[in-house]
């Protein structure tokens, strides 16, 4: 009995090959967008949680004002002792932050105005986190007090 060769090709088409190319090329640019705006949308919380009124900062800030008697008039003076507290209150000054990030996650400084500089809370104080485009009274803007 004579055995009969078949040909069996082994492998993948051209065309096979360029189906499933053309199947993850579809799927990246579907997944991808969604990457990038899931990026965005976690800066936009973590930037509302940095200047909410129960974050870190502004709790430093409140207990600077308990424990002074007045806001801090900038941010630094919430780790580096106020040249400007007098003789009496310096006593009471201790480092409120210990590691200072008072930058937002875009890289922007945020934005404090405390005491009689508020534009918003006059018997508090503004912190407001700038936002992606960097500049402060834009729709991206996350300050600690509700926009009009």
């Amino acid at each position: 009995m004579k055995q009969v060769k078949t040909n069996r090709r082994r492998g993948f088409t051209l065309l096979e090959i360029m189906l499933v190319l053309g199947v993850l090329v579809l799927l990246f640019a579907l997944l991808v967008p969604n990457l990038v705006r899931t990026g965005e949308a976690a800066k936009e919380d973590l930037c509302e949680a940095m200047v909410g009124s129960t974050s870190p900062l502004s709790s430093s800030i409140e207990q600077f004002h308990l424990r002074i008697g007045e806001y801090p008039r900038i941010l630094v003076d919430l780790y580096q002792k106020p040249d400007w507290l007098s003789e009496t209150v310096t006593a009471k000054w201790y480092q409120f932050v210990k590691e200072p990030k008072f930058t937002d996650p875009w890289g922007h400084e945020l934005v404090y105005k405390g005491g009689d500089d508020a534009d918003v809370n006059k018997d508090g104080f503004d912190l407001i986190c700038i936002g992606k485009d960097g500049k402060e009274g834009t729709e991206d803007d996350k300050p600690n007090f509700k926009k009009q």
